[in-house]
């Protein structure tokens, strides 16, 4: 089937107001739009007119012809209208362009040959706004990006793509004025680069022989061998392709840590030779480079190899999550570092970085690494990926050096999009396209000088529970939209007005088979209880205007013949309840809540530990509103959670009540430091004062990751207090992520009955 122009429809603002008149379908949108008086005929014969000798030109120039045949006439002979290209010094932005579309007249001027084809791109969404009348109105557009680096990461190496998929993303990222494509090729578990002087390299590290089943730490193995890699041909072929839509691409090649798969095939590359394997689970690996001549010269020959593919300015080296634990145990390591004068292993690694980026500096070329690039000294020229938040980006463009900002609560696409428990599995997070779209890249706490090292932004997706390329593409869209319009945009027009131009475009992603979500909304049920305690009212936030809300109450499916809800919902009763938004006539998102009626529901609270402000969205009384929180995550708003200190409550019941079951609903989640309690405590009391122990419990550590429900017998034959304790685990044990940390412990709804 033949595919239609991936091509924007959308309504645009114009400084940040909307046109009563007339709306134009531009995204990301321009930083100045201005209208005119008539109208351009499409129906007619141009002629285009190009001054520029340049021949990064020449493809932008054929993009161009080949979208108006579909429209017009190009005929020099007979000319009714022009399209004039030339290049403006007065643009001083390097990817600026005017547009001026005027009656038997367009002129479009850029800077250099990128702006010529970021103008072309929006010239080409018009003419698709308005195809079928063919009558452009006449406008004005001066535009350049906010941001000169405007990345997207695809991690290849926990899953390989076929390269057919890498240059569709190069096609879809040229529409969104996206510059920068960042590829992780490789990692503990696999090397997905051909480098001709190291064929064990792809022919061992290339391959695992399976792969972990469910979310980590996982429910089994496939036992599947499982790989793939690019060759040097199909990766030159994949930057020459980008290069003509303005698209650099990073590739990232891991050190001194994530080294697992090279170390498979080069087991003298480890601080310690064994037999190695490529890691077939998740995770991070205490096997790194050893820092010695042999490692050195090896990564230099790799590098050489990667130089001659990629003329990107930058190349990718990693650097994050090194363990030292091998080091330290390391003769040669202790020994070097005593030679050098280097004082402690985070030294060491900013000596193993400083090694690498002088001989990427003396190939005319930089480095940049994930922020953990800062320990124990920067190298002089590197750039930096401010990856966990944004304090590592703050502390690089304090000490100058370039920053891509790229913080893990708003940048991390494979994080949750829905709460929706059907949803896929994802790594952890949630990140909605709202929240995606209301990032500001430039943190606060920078003079005006070390702003301007805040370069850009990128947005990465980490592929361990991404396995095909639908899922890829339903992770990254529509969110990746959004981004571009952070990266681009000077002043966003509002996620309202996004939300309206980006549903039209859905049928663009459709009509090109791109798999996209429709979680458009951060839906979140909120529960208040009424004034007599008989029932509570359930109202729906996050929702755009102008879509509307429905509702279904029992587990019945959204339709868009679904009721609509127009008042908050009244319930007194335990219910499942699904609400859900109607958008041009589509249900385009929907969210379900498990509401339960208990004694704790009703009860008056006297005092509760406070959550952590990262989760406690729901409040503090969030664990007795009614609502029970997800199943497949512990940070969908409902969860409240506690980091190092235990949870403890007291309720207070309307009057003396005969107990006989406290369930608790709790969440683990190891891989995110989320544990069950150590032990759980439950008193009840007369007076408020003298409590009596009922019941204790302990010993989970068997139990598997996700919600836990804790069912404990409470026979108690009078009562009108209740004391819950839950301790949280004192600290991680060793051997998994965040060891000799404070444990995580999230709780939600308790029922007492």
């Amino acid at each position: 089937m033949k595919k239609k122009p991936l091509l924007f429809c959308l309504a645009i603002l114009i400084n940040g107001l909307v046109l009563n008149a007339q709306v134009f379908n531009i995204l990301p949108y321009p930083n100045k739009l201005e209208i005119g008086k008539g109208y351009f005929d499409l129906n007619t014969t141009i002629q285009i007119v190009n001054t520029i000798k340049d021949p990064m030109v020449t493809p932008t120039i054929g993009i161009l012809k080949e979208h108006l045949k579909s429209f017009t006439q190009l005929n020099p002979k007979k000319v009714n209208a022009s399209f004039e290209i030339s290049i403006d010094p007065a643009i001083t932005n390097n990817e600026g362009y005017t547009l001026q579309v005027a009656p038997n007249k367009i002129v479009l001027k850029g800077n250099s040959p990128i702006g010529i084809f970021y103008g072309v791109q929006t010239f080409l969404q018009l003419t698709e706004q308005f195809k079928k009348s063919k009558n452009i109105p006449a406008v004005y557009i001066q535009d350049a990006p906010a941001l000169s680096y405007r990345g997207l990461m695809l991690d290849v190496s926990r899953h390989f793509f076929p390269i057919d998929f890498v240059k569709k993303l190069v096609d879809i990222m040229a529409v969104q004025k996206m510059n920068n494509l960042h590829i992780h090729l490789t990692d503990d578990q696999g090397w997905r680069i051909e480098i001709k002087k190291y064929p064990k390299l792809t022919e061992v590290g290339g391959y695992r022989n399976g792969t972990i089943i469910g979310k980590f730490p996982g429910e089994g193995n496939t036992n599947q061998r499982y790989g793939g890699f690019y060759t040097q041909a199909e990766l030159k072929d994949l930057v020459s392709y980008a290069a003509t839509k303005f698209i650099n691409i990073v590739p990232e090649i891991e050190m001194p840590g994530h080294a697992s798969a090279a170390i498979a095939a080069y087991p003298a590359l480890s601080t310690f030779e064994s037999e190695k394997k490529v890691q077939e689970t998740w995770g991070v690996f205490e096997d790194v480079f050893s820092p010695t001549e042999y490692t050195f010269n090896f990564l230099q020959d790799v590098l050489d190899e990667v130089l001659a593919i990629f003329p990107s300015p930058v190349i990718h080296i990693g650097g994050d999550e090194c363990p030292k634990e091998a080091w330290k145990r390391s003769a040669f390591c202790q020994d070097l570092m005593k030679q050098k004068g280097i004082k402690d292993e985070h030294a060491l690694q900013s000596y193993f970085i400083q090694r690498i980026e002088k001989y990427i500096n003396s190939k005319g070329r930089q480095i940049i690494g994930w922020d953990e690039i800062l320990e124990g000294g920067l190298a002089p020229n590197a750039k930096v990926m401010s990856w966990r938040g944004e304090a590592g980006g703050i502390e690089a463009a304090k000490q100058h050096h370039d920053v891509i900002m790229t913080p893990i609560d708003y940048c991390y696409f494979n994080f949750y999009q829905s709460t929706n428990p059907k949803d896929s599995i994802a790594w952890g997070g949630f990140l909605p396209l709202s929240k995606v779209y209301n990032y500001n890249p430039m943190p606060k706490g920078l003079n005006e000088l070390d702003a301007t090292y805040i370069k850009g932004i990128q947005a990465n997706l980490w592929t361990e529970y991404v396995t095909n390329v639908k899922l890829a593409e339903y992770m990254l869209f529509p969110r990746s939209i959004a981004f571009a319009e952070v990266a681009w945009t000077k002043q966003k027009p509002g996620f309202d007005h996004f939300v309206k131009r980006l549903v039209p475009y859905l049928s663009q992603l459709k009509a090109n088979d791109i798999h996209y979500s429709t979680q458009l909304f951060d839906i979140k049920i909120k529960s208040k209880l009424n004034e007599q305690k008989t029932g509570f009212t359930l109202q729906a936030t996050g929702v755009a205007s102008p879509a509307e809300l429905i509702y279904e109450m029992s587990g019945k499916p959204l339709t868009i013949q679904s009721p609509k809800l127009v008042a908050p919902l009244t319930v007194s009763t335990s219910a499942n309840i699904s609400i859900g938004a109607l958008f041009e006539n589509t249900v385009v998102n929907e969210v379900h809540a498990e509401f339960t009626m208990n004694k704790a529901t009703t009860a008056t609270v006297i005092n509760t530990t406070t959550p952590d402000p990262a989760y406690n969205q729901s409040g503090a009384q969030g664990w007795c509103n009614g609502i029970i929180g997800s199943t497949n995550r512990f940070n969908d708003g409902e969860w409240l959670g506690f980091n190092g200190k235990p949870f403890e409550t007291i309720m207070q019941f309307n009057k003396t009540e005969s107990l006989q079951n406290v369930a608790l609903h709790f969440f683990q989640s190891k891989g995110s430091w989320v544990y069950l309690p150590k032990t759980v405590e439950i008193l009840s009391s007369m007076d408020g004062v003298n409590f009596t122990l009922v019941a204790k419990q302990a010993n989970f550590e068997k139990a598997k990751d996700g919600k836990f429900t804790l069912n404990i017998a409470t026979p108690v034959a009078q009562a009108k207090y209740l004391k819950i304790i839950a301790q949280c685990l004192d600290k991680i044990p060793a051997g998994n992520a965040g060891a000799g940390s404070p444990a995580w412990l999230f709780i939600d709804e308790v029922m007492v009955n």
